[in-house]
C-alpha cells in the first residue's frame, strides 16, 4: 500500500505520527492510538481524501 508513517522528535512531545499517501503526496499528523484504524480502513479501500480530512495537514520538513 502506498502510505509511510513517521515517528519523530514530536511523537514524543504530543503523541502524534505523520502518516503519508504516496500518490497524492498528502501529508497528516494523526494521533498514534488512531494510526491502525485509519490505516485498517484505508487498505480496505477508505479515500485518502476522507482521511485526511480528519486530521491537521502537515507540511514536508523541507517546507517547514
Amino acid at each position: 500500500m502506498p502510505f509511510a508513517i513517521t515517528v519523530d522528535h514530536r511523537t514524543l512531545e504530543d503523541g502524534t505520527v505523520t502518516l503519508r499517501e504516496r500518490d497524492s503526496c498528502g501529508q497528516v499528523r494523526i494521533p498514534v492510538a488512531e494510526v491502525v484504524a485509519v490505516v485498517t480502513a484505508l487498505v480496505a479501500g477508505a479515500l485518502w481524501e476522507d482521511a485526511s480530512a480528519r486530521f491537521p495537514k502537515q507540511q514536508p520538513a523541507s517546507e517547514e
